[in-house]
């Protein structure tokens, strides 16, 4: 279009100011002409900046939940204290994330989730996998993290081993779901409502403008942030 490229500009501005030498003034329709053109422009460059920013928000979320997850991995491996509540402290507590649902019908918690410590269960040397405690507090608990702006916490899924994924957002589906790391290992073990089922993990996150990526944690323990779609 004339309208949104510079040659088309150039020629209209150049026709409204030739006409301005030979006239006493600008006429209402080139007035408007002027108007509209500078109003669209306006609006293209908010919305295409706006749209920058989100995804810019929206990558720092995902490396955030990346980095918390990493984060537990970290105080595994480096077999971190943990004082729980009045209680001795411990260094025999592995360490995990505990994605959780509050919304009805397995849909995710959309704003926030929680590191916690996996206490052991005696007379075992290791934790159960589950999560004691909510999102404010308990035996467990650690940190809560939420996310910012409007950026949300969209669902949470296991991988299963035949390739499909058990999901939160539908109705007998996951309400928790749980990403644990066991001193002194770098492996990943996954726990939901559903058992142990899973050879990976997806949470994913999705901005106002509906642009979604995902943190995919194998068992293995690697950790990748990729557009929801490949990931």
């Amino acid at each position: 279009m004339i309208f949104m490229n510079g040659i088309g500009l150039h020629f209209i501005f150049s026709k409204i100011l030739t006409r301005k030498k030979n006239s006493r003034g600008f006429t209402l329709v080139e007035l408007l002409v002027v108007v509209s053109i500078v109003s669209v422009m306006s609006v293209i460059t908010v919305l295409s900046s706006s749209k920058f920013d989100g995804t810019v928000l929206l990558t720092n979320l995902a490396y955030e939940v990346a980095l918390s997850i990493r984060e537990a991995q970290a105080a595994s491996i480096n077999v971190r204290e943990f004082q729980p509540g009045t209680a001795s402290a411990t260094f025999s507590a592995g360490y995990g994330i505990h994605f959780f649902s509050t919304l009805g019908s397995g849909a995710a918690n959309n704003r926030s989730y929680v590191l916690f410590a996996d206490l052991p269960i005696p007379p075992s040397s290791s934790g159960d996998h589950e999560y004691t405690g909510n999102e404010n507090g308990g035996t467990e608990f650690v940190a809560k993290y939420d996310t910012k702006r409007s950026n949300v916490i969209d669902r949470f899924c296991g991988v299963l081993t035949t390739g499909g994924e058990d999901c939160s957002g539908v109705v007998g589906g996951l309400t928790y779901l749980n990403i644990v790391f066991l001193r002194p290992d770098p492996d990943a073990v996954f726990r939901s409502n559903k058992g142990f089922l899973y050879r990976a993990a997806k949470i994913y996150v999705r901005s106002p403008q509906n642009v979604s990526k995902a943190i995919r944690v194998e068992s293995t323990g690697q950790i990748s942030v990729c557009p929801s779609l490949s990931c």
